[in-house]
């Protein structure tokens, strides 16, 4: 049977001379074990428990995970509430609550690490007692709360080597002024529980080091940056250190495989995993290695991506591969094949097509099956996808055929168009498809397309140009009082509005659009779509994010 240790931190890994882990060390007692598995950040891992006899062993992941594109800047603050009175007494939500000053989340951060009195960037609240079937069985008529506020580890970090608990009058002074600003949000979103509250304590990012062995209070792990999901050997689970492996916050389950032989070794390594990548090598062009019959299911599997463009699949291949992810709800694949059932228009014989009753989101990249009744057996073995992902080119072909076409408008409420795949395409997204669009995914809640193919080009007029006297030809008018621009048909600016008109009807709850824009809607997003669009006389928010060039509207 096996123990379980508390109140005994691991001052050091015990690793011997052949580079392998054999144990921790815990108030200076050695405890050997076959493996050893850290789940705490990487960054401590490395930096703190890897004695320096072995400390080159990883010094090149260590130089990438503190690097600035890697080095998580928020820590957390955090506040507990307990309440008098159960769930049902104190009406309490069993969801969570997000309170953010603007949409502006970006402008948020930079002004409160600027000035710690500034509004907090976001405020998360939570009630766990809400959630617990079982909570109140054990503490009747009592509750409890939990609010977490953003922050930054420089604010506090003065007071990094004081004693917990007696860190000086001004730690304290600074938590208390946090304290009393997070519970004033608090109770602005429930006044009913002011007169409930029996217990308030809060901590903040050298608070979360000391309790939960943090790095600079970071509870979530390393920066959330597109690099970082770029490193996946040195986030691997797999440590350069034999028999240590990392489970904490900064791991990406993505797996490289050097062929598919390897598969169902790599399935038994991770099975209770719930986001996995496996990229196949590119550099094996293997076409002979198989993973045979003895893949183990993930049973917990919901998101799935799998890249291997220079090995081909088979239908066979794929169709076994699926049956072993019974509920995953995400798939996006990167693949090769010269299987002709899935190429050729004539009639063939298809094996059994397993049911991915809880798939909801597929993304289709390269080439597309030229037999689409082929490709339809994705939607029936999906019947509750609603999401999809796809260059307009795919899009295109897809709604040209009837049967298709009816299935994605019954289902479909998230549609994602990406760019065109290849330059010589026939057909590119522009205004004359827009109608068709919005006929054909009437349930379309969430939409976000690619428009850098589209130039920007808002026309500055003099004043006494605009409408009468105007010298731009054939030119449809939408002006704009503050800037005397108007805006050409085919620019990015006019495809907008058009996307706003003709999904007028289907309740858009989010807008996303790549490409390049006039100066105005990049600087003032939702004056811009004020004047020029249907929205004007609604409730919404834009902003624009200039590092991805993309313009964002909710409503």
């Amino acid at each position: 049977k096996g123990k379980a240790f508390v109140r005994a931190p691991v001052s050091s890994i015990l690793i011997n001379e052949a580079n392998k882990a054999i144990g921790v060390v815990v108030k200076g007692h050695c405890i050997f074990s076959k493996i050893v598995v850290s789940a705490i950040s990487s960054t401590i891992t490395y930096k703190y428990l890897i004695p320096q006899t072995h400390q080159h062993l990883v010094q090149s992941h260590l130089k990438i995970i503190e690097s600035p594109e890697l080095a998580s800047e928020t820590g957390y603050m955090s506040m507990f509430v307990g309440l008098q009175g159960d769930s049902d007494e104190l009406n309490l939500p069993k969801g969570n609550l997000w309170v953010c000053p603007s949409w502006n989340h970006d402008e948020n951060m930079k002004k409160f690490r600027n000035d710690y009195s500034a509004d907090f960037p976001a405020i998360f609240i939570s009630f766990a007692s809400a959630k617990d079937p079982t909570y109140h069985t054990t503490y009747p008529k009592k509750s409890v709360a939990s609010i977490i506020a953003l922050g930054f580890y420089e604010h506090v970090e003065d007071f990094k080597d004081k004693r917990v608990k007696h860190r000086g009058d001004a730690y304290n002074q600074l938590k208390d002024q946090w304290k009393e600003r997070m519970l004033e949000i608090f109770l602005k979103e429930f006044p009913n529980l002011k007169d409930k509250i029996v217990y308030v304590d809060n901590g903040t990012a050298i608070t979360n080091d000391f309790y939960l062995g943090t790095y600079h209070g970071a509870a979530c792990g390393l920066a959330h940056t597109p690099e970082r999901f770029r490193q996946v050997e040195i986030l691997s689970p797999i440590s350069p250190i034999k028999n240590l492996y990392l489970s904490g916050q900064d791991m990406l389950t993505c797996i490289n495989l050097r062929t598919r032989t390897n598969l169902p070794d790599r399935f038994h390594a991770v099975p209770n995993v719930q986001y996995l990548d496996i990229i196949v090598d590119e550099n094996n062009d293997s076409s002979e290695d198989s993973f045979g019959q003895n893949l183990p299911p993930l049973l917990h599997l919901t998101n799935f991506e799998l890249r291997s463009i220079t090995q081909p699949w088979t239908l066979e291949e794929l169709l076994l591969l699926f049956n072993q992810l019974p509920i995953v709800k995400n798939i996006a694949l990167y693949l090769v094949s010269y299987d002709r059932r899935l190429v050729e228009e004539e009639q063939c014989s298809l094996p059994h097509i397993p049911k991915l009753s809880r798939l909801q989101r597929v993304s289709f990249y390269r080439s597309m099956p030229s037999d689409l009744n082929h490709f339809s057996l994705v939607f029936h073995a999906a019947p509750n996808l609603v999401r999809l992902d796809l260059p307009f080119e795919f899009l295109w072909q897809l709604i040209e055929n009837q049967q298709i076409r009816h299935v994605l408008g019954q289902r479909i409420t998230s549609l994602f168009i990406h760019q065109n795949t290849m330059s010589s395409s026939s057909v590119a997204f522009n205004e004359e498809q827009v109608p068709i669009l919005a006929s054909t995914f009437f349930r379309v809640d969430v939409l976000f397309t690619d428009l850098t193919h589209l130039r920007n080009s808002p026309i500055t007029l003099p004043n006494d140009n605009i409408i009468e006297d105007s010298t731009v030809s054939n030119l449809p008018v939408d002006e704009c009082q503050q800037t005397n621009e108007v805006v050409s048909p085919g620019s990015s600016e006019s495809m907008v509005i058009c996307l706003l008109r003709e999904f007028k009807k289907h309740k858009l709850v989010g807008l996303g659009i790549r490409g390049q824009f006039c100066k105005i809607l990049k600087t003032n997003a939702k004056q811009w779509f004020q004047q020029n669009t249907i929205l004007s006389n609604q409730r919404f928010d834009a902003v624009f994010n200039d590092k991805l060039h993309q313009l964002l509207i909710w409503m």
